[in-house]
């Protein structure tokens, strides 16, 4: 067959040797995403036993793996890798990754994949990434890269409740004002709660921001400003959604009757440093 898997215990000095083969046709290796692939490995994340081989030529030749590879020596760790050592390697190396690319819905198993898969890589950047809030909202881990998706099913398998109360509550607040998107009211209610380590009172002004006719000045206020912007013909933008509702919470919080939400932009940079402040402290207790 010309074709052979072996399971093989890959240090990091292994890594070296397997990488000073790398084959010249390879992709141009994406730094920001070995990076990344540390990061996971780093924090005892990476699942190297998924049917994923690295491949290798008869003659030594590395065709596939370089990124992770290059990450086990980046992050120090040993893993065992699936290795196919193949016979005209390079001629079949024109068929390698053509396929359609997976997301991280079709990994996971929970209802309404796609809309789980973003929230849960919101909250991934959130909790385990070392981003601002802006890049967290795009689901990204920094500037420069997107989460991981074998993060985004792992969260997922590990927090199926908290990414479906998030989902359906996201639901309930979009559907009080028709518009703004589910991803960013999940965003601001999990910001909230990590940053507060609790739900009671959020769930109180989720309540509130649902009923048809609020008590309350500043969730009303809220949601005219949310419901003006989004009969605009622009589409609601995410960064200036969640930054209302933030500024909404905290008048909602400290009780103040407040009707004037236009601290978007410090709230969110607020937020984004009590994100800092709450992953160092969490962090600090895992060690």
């Amino acid at each position: 067959m010309g074709y052979e898997v072996r399971m093989e215990v890959v240090t990091p000095e292994r890594a070296k040797q397997l990488l000073s083969h790398n084959y010249d046709g390879n992709r141009v290796v994406r730094e920001s995403y070995v990076q990344q692939l540390a990061e996971v490995m780093r924090q005892d994340r990476f699942i190297p036993d998924n049917g994923q081989t690295i491949v290798v030529g008869s003659d030594g030749t590395l065709y596939d793996g370089q990124h992770r590879l290059s990450a086990v020596v980046l992050s120090g760790k040993t893993y065992v890798f699936a290795i196919a050592y193949v016979s005209d390697a390079k001629e079949k190396f024109k068929t390698i990754d053509n396929g359609s690319m997976r997301q991280a819905f079709d990994f996971i198993e929970l209802p309404d994949k796609k809309i789980s898969a973003a929230v849960a890589r919101v909250m991934v950047a959130i909790e385990l990434g070392n981003s601002s809030l802006i890049s967290c909202l795009q689901g990204k881990m920094t500037s420069d890269y997107c989460v991981d998706r074998g993060l985004v099913v792992r969260y997922c398998n590990e927090n199926p409740q908290k990414v479906l109360s998030l989902v359906k509550r996201a639901r309930s607040m979009r559907s009080a004002v028709e518009c703004g998107s589910v991803r960013a009211y999940a965003a601001f209610i999990g910001v909230v709660e990590y940053v507060e380590g609790s739900q009671s009172v959020i769930d109180e002004f989720v309540d509130d921001f649902n009923n048809l006719t609020t008590s309350d000045v500043t969730i009303a206020s809220c949601k005219k400003a949310i419901t003006k912007v989004g009969m605009s013909p622009r589409t609601l933008d995410v960064k200036w959604l969640v930054g209302t509702l933030l500024d909404a919470y905290d008048h909602y919080r400290k009780h103040d009757g407040s009707k004037t939400l236009n601290k978007q932009n410090r709230k969110l940079e607020l937020y984004s440093d009590a994100i800092v402040s709450r992953r160092e402290w969490l962090r600090g207790q895992a060690t």
